[in-house]
């Protein structure tokens, strides 16, 4: 641990920024949350999110998310070497341009984060980690037995409790599927499932087609699919609106590190059936919140959890709120690494 800095603030390697996103969106985001909910607590002073390789953008551009939280878009290495000091370093992901800001920042303690059983760093030196976050807890004693004195947690996903809430609305659809038409999501198998429901099955595609509508629109029709609304990306408070009219969310995906939009169908007091192969998020999924079920058996988990009854939003709220995963967690990492 590098104790060199006296500053308060955290600093956020994010990863690549996606040319579609707007920095609007951005305030809808984990770290973003994390860091508001820090700085609003009283933890932190203020916090950098930096987007490296941010390719939306030619020049280096800042953005003021809210008080004290900016959003920085670094598409050259020249601009994430403008940061040289924070209290906390959260680095999030197996990016190449991470070497050089870490190499060169003075920071107090050192987070880690990436994507399901990929997570092992190759932009710094693992030793160097104080605080190292995973998807599951089966992959706890995996970075344990590697780095014994290194402190290992779940990386829960913060959201905004504003809009993702149970709403009063009528249940217009039986599934919703919350994901960006990209092969590891498993469209292709979600609607061979559906195909072998009842053919009056609703159901609700939320996400960005990545200019394959009509890729999309043959796969529905390849299953017979009548019943599939389309509505293509959506602001986060029409996303909750779609969850909340659907009576289960669905996760047919097996390279997902611990989809945002789980937490968010819990937190709406939807139930969820989960692929139990995901790589990240299953532990999330019990008697109170939903179905684990293999993707052989996926039509029949719909069909099931469709007759049942759960309590998602007891199992949020009591587990999984913000506070507890965000705030409560920090000040026991705090206290553990005596910051």
């Amino acid at each position: 641990m590098k104790r060199l800095s006296n500053k308060n603030n955290l600093l956020v390697l994010w990863g690549s920024g996606s040319p579609n996103k707007s920095s609007k969106l951005f305030k809808y985001d984990t770290y973003y949350i994390w860091a508001k909910l820090l700085i609003d607590n009283g933890l932190l002073d203020s916090a950098d999110l930096l987007i490296a390789n941010a390719h939306k953008h030619s020049k280096y551009k800042k953005v003021e998310l809210s008080k004290n939280i900016f959003l920085h878009y670094c598409p050259r290495l020249s601009d994430l070497r403008k940061f040289k000091e924070c209290k906390i370093l959260f680095v999030r992901g197996n990016y190449i341009e991470y070497r050089e800001v870490i190499k060169q920042t003075k920071y107090q303690a050192l987070f880690y984060y990436a994507a399901d059983t990929r997570f092992w760093p190759t932009c710094l030196d693992k030793r160097s980690i104080d605080v190292f976050f995973v998807d599951e807890p089966k992959y706890k004693n995996e970075v344990k037995k590697e780095l014994p004195s290194c402190q290992v947690e779940i990386f829960e996903k913060a959201i905004d409790n504003k809009i993702f809430y149970p709403q009063k609305r009528k249940k217009k659809y039986d599934v919703c599927f919350v994901a960006n038409f990209v092969p590891w999501k498993n469209h292709n198998i979600l609607c061979s499932a559906l195909s072998k429901l009842d053919p009056k099955t609703k159901g609700v595609f939320v996400g960005n087609l990545l200019d394959n509508d009509i890729r999309m629109q043959t796969l529905l029709w390849k299953y017979g699919l009548d019943n599939i609304e389309l509505p293509g990306s959506l602001s986060p408070v029409e996303t909750a609106k779609a969850i909340n009219q659907s009576k289960l969310c669905v996760f047919p995906q097996e390279l997902d590190a611990n989809p945002r939009a789980l937490i968010e169908s819990l937190a709406c007091n939807v139930p969820v059936v989960v692929n139990s192969e995901i790589s990240g998020g299953l532990h999330l999924v019990n008697s109170q919140t939903g179905v684990r079920t293999s993707l052989a058996n996926f039509h029949k988990a719909i069909d099931r959890a469709l007759a049942m009854e759960f309590q998602p939003y007891k199992h949020y709220k009591e587990n999984l709120n913000n506070k507890k995963i965000v705030v409560d967690s920090f000040k026991k990492i705090n206290k553990a690494l005596s910051l």
